[in-house]
């Protein structure tokens, strides 16, 4: 989807094994080019890769809105890691496919709309 735009929420730590949670303003937001492509930078899930109690940072939540649509996905860790198995070093592609989403009857400007994502 072109022009979608994309708030991306890493996991904060919860006080359970493994656990996250997804609140507060993004972390980052990026809007997709012509083709439908983000660029999620270099590190999307921050300097380290955590798995203990109490958090879990290995998931992202991508709040994805466009003109009159609103969804969300989860993108893991895990998909980087077999891109970079399979020599994908440099720069990899992640399909997401935007198939669950909400339509909103009334077009909506994405900056002014702040929907709260909050998952524990």
């Amino acid at each position: 989807i072109a022009g979608a735009w994309i708030e991306v929420y890493r996991a904060k730590p919860y006080p359970v094994w493994y656990g996250k949670t997804f609140e507060g303003p993004p972390d980052f937001v990026v809007v997709t080019d012509a083709n439908g492509r983000a660029n999620l930078g270099p590190k999307p899930f921050g300097d380290q890769i955590v798995h203990t109690y109490g958090h879990a940072n290995g998931l992202l939540a991508l709040l994805i809105k466009t003109e009159n649509k609103v969804g969300v996905k989860f993108l893991e860790v895990t998909e980087f890691n077999l891109a970079y198995g399979r020599g994908d070093r440099q720069r990899a592609v992640y399909p997401v496919v935007f198939t669950n989403y909400k339509t909103v009857t009334t077009p909506f400007i994405l900056r002014r709309v702040f929907l709260p994502l909050v998952m524990r």
